[in-house]
C-alpha cells in the first residue's frame, strides 16, 4: 500500500505545475507599478487605457457536453503488481455535476512462469465539483465485468496445469473512486485519480488502482472567458455657445421688379426627312423573320444581284431542318445582318445563312476575328459566287 501512496504522490507533484501557470500570470499584472508624477498630471494629455485579459476562467454554470479521455493504469493487487496498462472512457454529461460514463482498460503482469492480464470494461455514474477554477474534482462508481486471462510461459505438467492453474474467466466487477481533472484550456484537462476495484471470482479479487492521462473536453457548453472592460476615457468639455442676441422682427424682403421674359426668335421650318425607300434586302429580312423562308431568299438573291455582286459575306452554315433553321433565326434576335439563299440539295430544301455584306475579304475577316457570329464554322463568300 506504501508503494501505491508514494507513486500517486509522485504524479500530483508532476502535474501541480501545470495548474499554476495560469494564475502565476494573473499575479504578475497585479503586481506591475502604476504611479505617476503629481507634477506632470495637470499637462498630461489622457491616455488610452488598455485592458489586460486575465488567466482564463471557467463559469461554474458552463459544462462540457461529452468528455473523452484516455491515459496510463497502474494496478495492484497487495504485493502482486499489474504495471503495465491503459484506461479509456468516455463521459456524456447531463448537467455541470452528474454525467454517465463508460469505460474500458486493461492491465498486464509477467513473469518467468506465467502471463497475467486483466481487461476491464463497464459503465456507471460520475459526479463532479465545478467551482469555476482550474481543478475539477470527482467521483464515480463503475459496474461491470473483468475478463482475466492466464497463459503459462513455462511447460507445466497436464495434470498441475488442469487442477491448479485456470486459464480464462470472466467475472462482475465493481470500481469505485475519485480524482481531479487539471484543465489546460477550453477544451483539454489532464486527469489523474485512484480506485478500488472488486471482482467478485470464485476467489474474490480486491485490486487498488492509480491513473492518469489527458482528456479531450467536447461539443457546444464551453466555458466562457471572462474579460474586463477599460474604464470610460474622459470626454472633453463641449464648447460654450455665444448668448443668443435680441430676437427682432424680420424685415420685410423688397417687392421684386417683373422683368418681361425675353423675345424668342421662332426657329425656321425644316422640310421632313424623305422616307427611306424598302429595299429588297430590308423586305426579305421581315419575310426571314416571320417564317416565310422561300420568298426572303427571292427578295436577298435580288438585292444581291443588283446592289452588291462585288461585295464579300460570312458563310455561317446549310441548314436542311427547317427547325435548327428557325433556332437560328430566333437567337440571331432579329440581326439585321442576317440573311439565308436557297441552296438546292439531292432533292431537299435548304438554307444557307449567311452574315453581313463587306466590301473587302480583309473586312469581313475582321468581322470574324471580332466575333460577330457564334458558329463554329465561318468561311469569308464573295458574293458573286452566291448569285451565280
Amino acid at each position: 500500500m506504501q508503494k501505491e501512496l508514494r507513486l500517486l504522490c509522485v504524479l500530483v507533484s508532476l502535474l501541480a505545475p501545470v495548474a499554476s501557470l495560469g494564475s502565476a500570470s494573473g499575479h504578475a499584472d497585479e503586481n506591475a507599478p502604476g504611479q505617476a508624477d503629481d507634477s506632470d498630471t495637470e499637462n498630461a494629455r489622457p491616455l488610452r487605457v488598455l485592458a489586460i485579459e486575465p488567466p482564463l476562467q471557467f463559469d461554474g454554470d458552463a459544462y462540457p457536453s461529452y468528455e473523452l479521455g484516455m491515459g496510463y493504469s497502474f494496478l495492484s493487487e497487495g504485493s502482486d503488481p499489474f504495471p503495465f496498462g491503459w484506461n479509456a472512457h468516455y463521459t456524456k454529461n447531463v448537467s455541470p455535476t452528474m454525467g454517465f460514463i463508460g469505460e474500458l482498460g486493461a492491465n498486464y503482469q509477467s513473469d518467468e512462469v506465467v502471463d497475467l492480464s486483466i481487461v476491464t470494461f463497464g459503465g456507471g455514474l460520475r459526479l463532479n465539483r465545478r467551482s469555476g477554477g482550474s481543478i475539477t474534482p470527482y467521483v464515480d462508481a463503475i459496474v461491470g465485468l473483468a475478463s482475466t486471462s492466464l497463459v503459462p510461459r513455462a511447460r507445466v505438467e497436464s495434470t498441475v496445469f488442469e487442477s491448479t492453474v485456470r486459464r480464462s474467466s470472466t467475472d462482475l466487477t465493481f470500481l469505485g473512486g475519485g480524482g481531479v481533472d487539471i484543465l489546460l484550456n477550453e477544451r483539454w484537462a489532464l486527469r489523474t485519480g485512484v480506485a478500488y476495484q472488486r471482482i467478485f471470482a470464485d476467489q474474490a479479487l480486491n485490486l487498488f488502482r492509480i491513473q492518469a492521462g489527458i482528456v479531450y473536453r467536447g461539443g457546444q457548453t464551453i466555458a466562457s472567458r471572462v474579460t474586463v472592460a477599460p474604464p470610460p476615457l474622459p470626454r472633453e468639455p463641449l464648447p460654450k455657445e455665444p448668448p443668443p442676441r435680441a430676437l427682432q422682427p424680420p424685415r420685410p424682403p423688397p417687392p421684386a421688379t417683373p422683368r418681361p421674359p425675353p423675345a424668342r426668335t421662332p426657329a425656321p421650318s425644316r422640310p421632313a426627312p424623305a422616307p427611306r425607300p424598302s429595299s429588297s434586302f430590308d423586305r426579305g429580312g421581315e419575310l426571314m423573320r416571320s417564317g416565310d423562308y422561300a420568298d426572303a431568299a427571292i427578295a436577298f438573291i435580288e438585292h444581291l444581284r443588283a446592289e452588291a455582286r462585288d461585295q464579300f459575306t460570312v458563310a455561317i452554315g446549310l441548314f436542311c431542318d427547317r427547325r435548327n433553321l428557325d433556332a437560328q433565326v430566333v437567337d440571331s434576335r432579329n440581326a439585321p445582318q442576317l440573311f439565308l439563299l436557297h441552296v438546292p440539295r439531292q432533292g431537299l430544301t435548304c438554307y444557307g445563312l449567311y452574315w453581313g455584306l463587306y466590301d473587302s475579304r480583309q473586312e469581313a475577316e475582321a468581322a470574324i476575328r471580332l466575333g460577330a457570329t457564334r458558329s463554329m464554322e465561318q468561311v469569308v463568300l464573295p458574293v458573286s459566287r452566291l448569285i451565280r
